[in-house]
């Protein structure tokens, strides 16, 4: 190929790179995904929604991270994640009932 704007060698190292970055960013995803699961059972043990507050306010922030890369910057989710950004997002009108949800064990994550 003799194109002075295509060079198949830089094309392939690109692509290499992407291939590698998408690697790192599923396995990221993975380990934040049993991290969020980790959160749960927490919840479900305090003893009231106040007592939890610090838990919710972490996967508050987790939910808003995740949601602009899904949303914003077009990054496809594994399912578990996109249904915990759908599902948490409004936290402040439905942090009661996800909490009676986590605690009564119909939540899982």
């Amino acid at each position: 190929m003799n194109d002075l704007f295509i060079s198949p060698e830089e094309i392939m190292n690109e692509a290499l790179e992407i291939e590698k970055e998408g690697a790192t960013l599923a396995l990221k995803l993975s380990l934040l995904s049993q991290k969020i699961k980790y959160i749960f059972p927490k919840i479900a043990s305090s003893p009231s929604i106040e007592s939890a507050d610090s838990y919710f306010n972490l996967l508050e922030n987790i939910q808003g991270i995740l949601a602009r890369l899904a949303y914003e910057h077009d990054l496809g989710l594994p399912d578990r994640l996109h249904r915990f950004v759908q599902d948490f997002d409004n936290l402040d009108h439905y942090k009661d009932h996800l909490f009676q949800e986590i605690k009564g064990g119909k939540y899982l994550f």
